[in-house]
C-alpha cells in the first residue's frame, strides 16, 4: 500500500517507503461456474470453471454423484446419499470410472479453500451411454407357434434377459428369389419405409405379453405390425434394445423360418344379415342355439358376427353375402365335420 497527496492542481508523489503489504483473511469461495457432463459408456467427464468469488486460494474441489435413474429397472427407487470424490488442487475436470451403462447419474461440484468448502455448483443430470450391440446377450431363434386361426404366432418366453435391455424388438423380413436378395442390413426400418425389412414391433421389457401374433395389424411402439403376405416365406428375428437419454444399442438373433398360405376367409357380417352358403361336394354343420343342422345350401338367418370357412378341407365354396356392409360386431363360426 501506498499514500499520494492530491491539490487542486494534481496528485503529488507517492510516499518514499516501500509500499505496505497486507493479505486479508480467506473466505469461503461462491460455486463453481458451467458445470457440464460428457456420458461414455462406463463413465462421465465432468468439467467446471473457477468460482466467480475464490476468496482466497482454491485448495481442491469436492465432486459429489448419485445414481438417480434406471430405465430398465422400474422398481428402482433414488436413494438421498451421494458418493463423494475429491480433486486435489485446482484441477477443473474429473473423469468418474466404473459407472452403470444406461443409467441416470446427478452430479454437482464444491470448491474448497483454506476456509473450508464453498457453495455447491448447479446439480447436473447425465446418461452414461447404453452397452455396445456386442455387449448386449444375443437372442435366440425365436419360437413361433400357430395361433388358432393358424397365424404365426412369437412367444416371449425364451427371450434372454439382461440388466440394461429397456425394448424387445420383432423384426420380419420377406424371403426374396437369391438373385434378388439384398445382404442383411444392420438396422431395420418402419414398414413404410421398406415393406419387405422391417420392425413390426418395439414394445418395453416391462410390458412385454406372453405372445405377440405376426401381422396382427396393430401398432406396436410406432411400429406397424403389418399383415403378411400370402404364399410367402419370412425370416422372423426377436432383437434386445437397451434406449436411454436419446442413445440406444441393438442387437438382433438369428431368425427363424415362417411360411404362410392362402388366407382363410374370415367374414363379419351386419347383425341380423342374413348369409347364404352353397356348399358343394363337402358336408357341413352349421352350429345354431346349441342345434347342429347338417346342410348342403341354406340361409342362416341368425345373429352371426363371424363366419371362419377352412378353405384347405373344403373342395369347393360359393358364398352370397346379402347385404354386403361389412361390420366387426357379434360372433358365430361355421364348423365342418369330414
Amino acid at each position: 500500500m501506498q499514500v499520494m497527496a492530491e491539490t487542486i492542481h494534481g496528485v503529488g508523489d507517492s510516499s518514499p517507503v516501500p509500499p505496505v503489504v497486507r493479505i486479508t483473511s480467506e473466505g469461503i469461495p461462491s460455486e463453481p461456474q458451467a458445470l457440464t457432463v460428457s456420458s461414455r459408456s462406463k463413465s462421465l467427464l465432468i468439467t467446471w470453471k473457477e468460482p466467480r468469488y475464490s476468496r482466497g486460494k482454491i485448495i481442491s474441489h469436492t465432486l459429489a454423484y448419485k445414481v438417480k435413474g434406471k430405465p430398465y429397472d422400474r422398481s428402482f427407487q433414488p436413494g438421498d446419499s451421494f458418493t463423494i470424490e475429491k480433486v486435489a488442487g485446482a484441477s477443473l475436470s474429473f473423469e468418474l470410472d466404473d459407472l452403470e451403462p444406461a443409467t441416470l447419474y446427478e452430479v454437482y461440484v464444491v470448491a474448497s479453500t483454506s476456509k473450508g468448502e464453498g457453495d455447491s455448483s448447479q446439480h447436473v443430470e447425465e446418461f452414461t451411454e447404453p452397452p455396445a450391440a456386442d455387449e448386449l446377450p444375443k437372442p435366440n431363434p425365436p419360437v413361433i407357434v400357430s395361433s388358432p386361426d393358424g397365424s404365426p404366432t412369437i412367444q416371449f418366453s425364451d427371450v434372454l434377459e439382461s440388466p440394461y435391455i429397456t425394448h424387445i424388438l420383432v423384426a420380419v423380413e420377406e424371403r426374396r428369389p437369391l438373385a434378388r436378395r439384398r445382404r442383411q442390413q444392420a438396422a431395420y426400418g418402419s414398414y413404410a419405409e421398406n415393406a419387405s425389412s422391417y420392425i413390426a414391433a418395439n414394445i418395453s421389457k416391462d410390458d412385454l405379453p406372453i405372445e405377440l401374433t405376426i401381422g396382427d395389424n396393430e401398432t406396436y411402439g410406432h411400429y406397424h405390425n403389418a399383415p403378411l403376405k400370402d404364399k410367402a416365406i419370412y425370416d422372423i428375428r426377436t432383437g434386445v434394445e437397451s434406449n436411454v437419454g436419446g442413445k440406444k444399442s441393438t442387437l438382433f438373433g438369428d431368425p427363424s423360418e415362417v411360411q404362410t398360405a392362402i388366407n382363410q376367409p374370415l367374414l363379419s357380417l351386419k347383425e341380423k344379415s342374413p348369409i347364404r352358403l352353397r356348399i358343394i361336394r363337402t358336408l357341413y354343420l352349421i352350429r345354431q342355439r346349441q342345434t347342429f343342422i347338417p346342410i348342403k345350401t341354406c340361409t342362416l338367418t341368425a345373429t352371426p358376427t363371424k363366419v371362419l370357412i377352412p378353405m384347405r378341407r373344403a373342395t369347393r365354396i360359393m358364398l352370397t353375402l346379402i347385404p354386403t356392409k361389412i361390420s366387426r360386431n357379434l360372433i358365430k363360426k361355421l364348423y365342418t365335420k369330414m
